[in-house]
């Protein structure tokens, strides 16, 4: 299932945050998975420090794995996972 600006909860108790699109699946021994996708729009390249904030938001909101887009003369295109 695909949601769009979905609210989660952060598991360091900060309330609720935001991600972009939400992919919610099940694994064959039936654990749900969910993946996150954040996007940008970037004037220049995207820097280390957005790519560090997306894993940090991966673990907060306990995430498998989130891929982070940026639209920018060069696109972060690399899928994040544990």
């Amino acid at each position: 299932m695909l949601t769009e600006s979905a609210m989660l909860p952060d598991r360091t108790g900060a309330g609720l945050r935001e991600v972009d699109v939400l992919i919610t699946s099940h694994a064959r021994d039936g654990r749900q998975v969910r993946i996150g996708v954040e996007c940008r729009d970037h004037i220049q390249k995207p820097d280390i420090t957005w790519v560090e904030q997306v894993v940090t938001k991966q673990a907060d909101l306990e995430l498998a794995a989130v891929s982070p887009w940026a639209r920018s003369p060069k696109p972060v295109t690399t899928a994040l996972s544990w």
